[in-house]
């Protein structure tokens, strides 16, 4: 690793939750660690794909946010950054995928047991996007990718995921 790759790693991950986020980041703490995953999803086209790939979490900027990297079986890479934001009581959540020109801002909130993360999105125009983690338990998470052209009143589940903790090597 070059000294600018360390320094940028040592700014944006960091070794736990800053002290005064642990209690507003506490949902997504038990998804700290490495997971693989298995992963199904429809295309806009109504194709259906399956596939492996795996997921990091971790904590970063100076433990005040979640970053995730996801990785995807056709070599697909892209990365989330999750804060609190104490001025809409929610989570601030950002989506960003290069090789699919994907830049995809939600607003995230935990309900019964559920995160909860929305979005609209501008291509289409207005189309609602829904991802949630339906359950966080400490060797397993499931999460879904739902997507809304009326107005979230009807929802077309276009994504699943499962993804089993790694074990300790």
């Amino acid at each position: 690793m070059t000294t600018l790759e360390a320094t940028v790693a040592a700014d944006l991950l960091t070794a736990a939750v800053a002290p005064e986020a642990a209690d507003r980041m506490a949902a997504f703490a038990p998804l700290i660690g490495s997971w693989d995953t298995r992963y199904w999803y429809r295309t806009g086209l109504g194709r259906e794909s399956e596939g492996n790939g795996y997921v990091h979490v971790g904590w970063g900027l100076n433990g005040l946010a979640i970053v995730d990297l996801w990785g995807f079986e056709d070599g697909t890479v892209g990365t989330t950054i999750r804060f609190y934001d104490a001025t809409i009581d929610g989570f601030r959540s950002t989506w960003l995928c290069p090789a699919r020109n994907v830049v995809l801002p939600f607003v995230g909130r935990v309900l019964d047991g559920r995160i909860i993360l929305n979005a609209v999105r501008s291509d289409p125009p207005g189309r609602r996007v829904r991802w949630t983690f339906v359950a966080i338990a400490a060797e397993r998470f499931d999460w879904t990718g739902e997507v809304s052209d009326d107005d979230g009143v009807t929802w077309l589940l276009t994504q699943r995921i499962t993804g089993t903790r790694r074990k300790a090597a």
